[in-house]
């Protein structure tokens, strides 16, 4: 997965090596490497401000990360959900919309607050992959 940071050139990957990584593009090197994963980093998503970023990762885990100093601001686990995590930072907010698939398929979207993460805000089943509408 590739995300470029909001308000530099840098761009941000995660990978099957279960590190996050730091790129300059400009001078096409590599800035940064992170290894507080213990599986594939699967998304990665940047709070409006640019400050913070959080990713989803094949362990089932969200971590709120800050890159400047290279911490976990805060971590939780998504249980029940496939690790095949993916999560977007909602524009002008705390909020974190995660999508995911129980091990019967079934699709749910939960919304975290950023600054509470272990805490589902709200959640909605939408359906079975291939079921019928």
């Amino acid at each position: 997965t590739v995300n470029f940071h909001p308000h530099d050139h840098d761009v941000y990957s995660g990978g099957l090596d279960n590190t996050f990584r730091a790129w300059d593009l400009e001078a096409k090197a590599e800035k940064h490497v992170y290894t507080c994963h213990r599986d594939a980093v699967r998304s990665v998503a940047w709070s409006p401000d640019g400050l913070l970023c959080v990713t989803a990762s094949r362990d089932k885990r969200l971590r709120v990360l800050d890159p400047r100093s290279a911490s976990v601001v805060s971590e939780t686990t998504c249980g029940e959900l496939a690790p095949e995590l993916r999560v977007v930072w909602l524009l002008r907010s705390n909020m974190l919309c995660v999508v995911g698939s129980s091990p019967k398929g079934e699709h749910q979207l939960r919304l975290h607050d950023a600054r509470k993460l272990p805490v589902v805000v709200s959640k909605v089943d939408v359906g079975v992959l291939g079921g019928a509408p």
